[in-house]
């Protein structure tokens, strides 16, 4: 799950085809992997995961706002 809900979610770098909140299932036990999640006006949000035989895990993630630069062009010299 992301906050705020709605993020695409990449496992390994591949695109999952879902978004948050999801269930990821298929995941080899011992395996690691990387979970990133994406969202539009936000920075990803990435996190290893390594998965026990039978384990159930939940990953909340909190995606944070992107920055950026304003130009204000054309204000009068008194402005």
């Amino acid at each position: 799950q992301s906050q705020p809900a709605g993020a695409h979610v990449f496992v390994d770098g591949s695109p999952s085809g879902l978004h948050t909140p999801a269930v990821l299932n298929g995941i080899t036990a011992g395996s690691k992997v990387q979970v990133r999640l994406d969202k539009a006006g936000y920075e990803p949000a990435t996190e290893q995961v390594t998965l026990v035989e039978g384990q159930k895990r939940t990953l909340s993630l909190v995606l944070r706002g992107s920055s950026g630069n304003v130009k204000i062009v054309g204000a009068p010299a008194r402005a």
